[in-house]
């Protein structure tokens, strides 16, 4: 049985064992970002958290997931909540086309450009045919990556970020088609 094979099995099993909430009535009030972004961007601070600066990571120092190597001229220490929502809409949600997509596709393309690169997220999304397909090349991506021994310690909390991806996605209706 192959890696992939491997983690997406564990991934399914996990999502088993979740309860699924309920899906929140959306609210209609008039304001700058698109509802979908709003849940993307909520999934993505969540994931990414405060400030960071590990050595291993190759991004270096991070803060809600905006690095200083992506972003050499800011201050990351000093980055808010709202500046880093400002970029993530601009850089990543419309640079990858997020925009354009249906959820849960939309969702799945913003973290992966997030997480691994505006144009690895739009190549995924030129070889896959739904987002559960476009969800099994980054776990792929994952397991080329643990191969090297530094990303290697960064594993468990990839697969942890995609079983929570798969989970936010599944808990739309609209998300099963």
């Amino acid at each position: 049985m192959s890696v992939i094979r491997k983690i997406l099995k564990t991934c399914f099993r996990l999502l088993q064992k979740r309860k699924v909430r309920k899906k929140e009535k959306a609210r209609t009030t008039l304001e700058k970002y698109g509802a979908d972004f709003k849940k993307a961007v909520k999934f993505v601070l969540q994931k990414e958290g405060g400030y960071v600066n590990h050595p291993a990571d190759p991004g270096g120092e991070t803060k809600y997931g905006i690095s200083k190597r992506a972003y050499p001229d800011l201050n990351i220490k000093d980055l808010t909540v709202e500046q880093a929502k400002e970029i993530y809409y601009r850089d990543y949600w419309l640079k990858a086309g997020c925009d354009e997509m249906d959820w849960p596709m939309s969702l799945v393309v913003f973290d992966t450009a997030v997480n691994m690169g505006v144009s690895r997220a739009k190549v995924f999304y030129r070889e896959s045919r739904n987002w559960v397909d476009y969800v099994r090349l980054r776990l792929g991506r994952f397991a080329a990556l643990a191969k090297d021994r530094n990303a290697r310690i960064f594993l468990r909390g990839w697969v942890r970020r995609i079983v929570d991806l798969m989970t936010v996605a599944l808990e739309d209706k609209d998300g099963l088609s």
